[in-house]
Formats: C-alpha cells, structure tokens, sequence
C-alpha cells in the first residue's frame, strides 16, 4: 500500500507540472508535424509492474476529456538494470551506467523531465541528475 500511495503522489505530480504545458502546438516549419510542448519521461523496468502502474495512475489522475488530452509521455523500461537494493547495500557503483544510460535517452528522446517509478533507484538520485539538464 505505502509504494502505490508513493507512485500515486508521483504521478498527481507529473500530472500537474505537466498539464497545462502537455497541449500540442504547431512546430515553427510549416510542414513540419505537431510537436509537444512538453514531455514526460518515465524512467521504468525496475521493476515493469512499478512503472506500469505509475503510468496507469497518470492516466487515471489527468483530467482529460479525450485521449488527446494525455500528457505526452516517453517510457524507457531497462529491467536489465542490477538489482538496486544489492547495490546500495554493497556500495556497488557499477549500477551507476545503467541509470545515466537511461535518463540520457530519455533526454535525447525529448523529455522535459524524468519520473523515477522505483523507490530504491533514488538512492542514485545525484549520478542521474548530473548526466542530464532536465529534472
């Protein structure tokens, strides 16, 4: 029960940073297609059921009258990722390339910001966020 109050306390706040600026508008060029404002990334597969419900709940949570209203979202699920509770009992850095690896392609895929679905991954909190310029 504690990890989805957590993950629903998450995704009210992604829901709300992103709401408002979640509307599609009109890229510069004129042929050019429709483009995000604003995009969510969602850091996942560790494990797939935690982001699949963090995802679900920001869903539920968005006041959307029509799917077009949904927050644009990336999910990039790495389930290959060491084992995180290992890692911070055992001081084991080597988890930390995984973690960049995933919060760059998700920077590079567009998004304005990164949900971390899993508890202990933010413990590595610090190693993510100075690999990226988005929170």
């Amino acid at each position: 029960m504690q990890r989805l109050n957590a993950q629903r306390s998450t995704a009210l706040v992604c829901a709300a940073l992103l709401v408002a600026g979640s509307m599609l508008r009109p890229s510069a060029a004129a042929d050019a297609p429709v483009a995000p404002q604003r995009i969510l990334g969602i850091l996942g597969g560790m494990g797939p059921e935690a982001t699949a419900n963090l995802y679900q709940e920001i869903v539920r949570l968005t006041p959307a009258e029509k799917d077009q209203d949904h927050i644009p979202t990336l999910i990039f699920s790495f389930p290959q990722t060491p084992d995180r509770t290992t890692a911070i009992q055992n001081n084991d850095r080597s988890i930390i390339p995984y973690l960049v690896e995933g919060t760059t392609r998700l920077e590079k895929a567009g998004a304005s910001l990164i949900a971390l679905p899993c508890n202990t991954v933010h413990f590595f909190h610090d190693d993510m966020q100075r690999a990226v310029k988005i929170p």
